[in-house]
């Protein structure tokens, strides 16, 4: 009975447990815990996170140093890191976040913005998989409708050394509405 009262006590006193699920992941995401990141979303995570594929630790892991890069480097607002956990690490589609962002007590950013931070981490996370299973090179691709702009149409198929990509020069996003991604060259 003490252990439970004591462990009800810790559990109560600490404020990050009594927020909803969002709020602690940008709370821990803000702080730089890796660890409790992947423990928060491998438990509380599968009930918010509509992804049918294993969402392993180092894929949690990946998506979470992403985040973090994107974070420091687009110098994001709490609204802006928010949407993008909501992206990255929930994997909610951008167009359904909105509510979610309202029901956790952020405003919801522009779907451009959403959509471009979906990109800068997509590519942030790929490049760390080529690094780490040893590839080399890559590929651009854009969409390939009617929407691809002058930008991003000039580095379609482009090829790229992995490591000495550069976001916006040389990887996406290259645009505020890029929607291209990169693909291993083998």
């Amino acid at each position: 009975m003490k252990i439970t009262n004591i462990f009800n006590r810790k559990k109560k006193d600490n404020p990050i447990h009594s927020l909803p699920f969002l709020q602690e992941l940008v709370t821990i995401t803000k702080n730089g815990y890796t660890d409790k990141a992947v423990m928060l979303l491998e438990t509380k995570g599968k009930s918010n996170n509509p992804v049918s594929i294993p969402y392993t630790s180092d894929a949690i892991k990946t998506d979470f140093e992403a985040v973090r890069q994107c974070m420091v480097s687009e110098n994001l607002d709490d609204n802006e890191l928010a949407a993008l956990l909501a992206i990255a690490m929930m994997k909610k589609h951008p167009k359904s976040i909105s509510q979610l962002l309202l029901d956790n007590g952020y405003s919801s950013p522009s779907l451009e913005r959403i959509m471009y931070l979906g990109t800068y981490t997509s590519t942030l996370r790929s490049l760390a998989e080529f690094a780490s299973i040893g590839v080399k090179k890559y590929k651009i691709s854009s969409c390939g409708d009617s929407k691809v702009c002058a930008k991003c149409a000039k580095h379609t198929g482009k090829k790229h050394f992995v490591d000495k990509a550069v976001i916006g020069k040389t990887a996406p996003p290259f645009c505020e509405k890029c929607r291209c991604i990169i693909i291993a060259d083998f």
